[in-house]
């Protein structure tokens, strides 16, 4: 009967640790690439008054986002708190063809710093020859948690959605894991309970497809950040001087 109990007090000790420790957060690496699956900017819905010029730089725009999928490739780099979000330029030329609205779109000329202890998230980006910081607040992002699920790879993944406050509001929609609970994701969308493995900007839509985790030679989170200080909503006025 004793040794009844105390194996059953082990087995549920056992439980306990295996549970705990999966529970534990990782440090690792994801790389993402990007799908298109309409244009990004439609043609039928322009009037009949719009030039020429404006038609073939929409038709350059929806064929550099169609073109470079194949080839642009960003790192998520984390650790337990932090982590940075960047592309890889694995091309050899940036000027090729039509990459510059590519790399614009899917936000290729800015650098991402994570940290989910001071909820916040710092953007440095190109814009114009000038260095921005952009700096957002992960609460402000409004998760909401959606009751469906599916398998990417090897981890089940849970749906969430927010709305992105821009010009023309945009719906995003995220596939996360619980079973990597580093709350991180591409570009600025993170805090969820889980590592997002599947983005969706609209149409532009972000998926892994490598994941490292606790490898031996973890690099080195990039944290100060230079440029001029803005916030979101600083930056958006800002960019109406541009229109």
């Amino acid at each position: 009967m004793n040794f009844l109990k105390y194996f059953s007090i082990f087995i549920l000790v056992m439980l306990f640790n295996a549970s705990k420790a999966c529970a534990q957060k990782l440090s690792g690496e994801v790389i993402y690439q990007y799908r298109v699956y309409n244009d990004f900017l439609k043609l039928d819905s322009l009037s009949e008054n719009k030039n020429e010029r404006v038609k073939g730089v929409i038709s350059a725009v929806n064929e550099s986002l169609i073109n470079y999928q194949e080839f642009f490739k960003f790192s998520l780099i984390f650790d337990e708190d932090s982590s940075n979000y960047f592309w890889n330029n694995m091309l050899q030329n940036d000027s090729m063809g039509t990459m510059k609205f590519a790399k614009i779109l899917t936000s290729s000329n800015s650098f991402y710093y994570t940290s989910l202890k001071d909820s916040v998230t710092i953007e440095a980006r190109d814009f114009y020859e000038k260095k921005i910081i952009i700096k957002r607040t992960i609460k402000d992002l409004h998760w909401e948690l959606i009751n469906e699920s599916k398998k990417i790879g090897d981890y089940i993944c849970f749906k969430a959605t927010t709305t992105k406050k821009a010009k023309k509001n945009i719906v995003v929609e995220a596939w996360y894991t619980p079973q990597i609970p580093n709350g991180f994701g591409p570009k600025e969308y993170s805090g969820l309970p889980g590592l997002i493995l599947e983005l969706k900007e609209g149409d532009i839509h972000y998926y892994s497809n490598r994941i490292l985790l606790n490898p031996n030679d973890r690099k080195k989170i990039v944290k100060n950040l230079k440029g001029e200080i803005m916030s979101f909503d600083q930056f958006n006025n800002f960019l109406l001087g541009f229109d």
